[in-house]
């Protein structure tokens, strides 16, 4: 998939996304920045208001097929670097080995 198409996928289901991950936050989620690699996305997004818990999060999702960003994981910025804050069962293999905090 190419980036711009991938990039334009992930940007209109951030919201959905968000609500999967934090479906008790009634909030509005903006993608500040995006970094793919190979099938693995990296997308740093923050809630609007930051009622969440952490100023930004960092969603891995995967894009093996055309049309598709599943989650994998979740990280959240705490100040100084991200740590992992939950996964999907499940999730294809690879995405552990994405440097984050390079």
């Amino acid at each position: 998939m190419e980036d711009l198409s991938r990039e334009n996928l992930i940007r209109s289901r951030i919201q959905a996304i968000g609500e999967d991950v934090f479906p008790e936050d009634a909030v509005a989620w903006k993608v500040n920045a995006m970094l793919h690699h190979g099938v693995f996305s990296l997308v740093e997004a923050e809630a609007i208001p930051a009622t969440v818990g952490y100023p930004k999060f960092l969603f891995v999702l995967h894009a093996g097929e055309p049309g598709q960003a599943a989650f994998c994981a979740a990280y959240c910025w705490s100040g100084e670097h991200w740590s992992l804050l939950c996964s999907e069962n499940g999730a294809p293999d690879g995405w552990r080995q994405i440097p984050v905090n390079a």
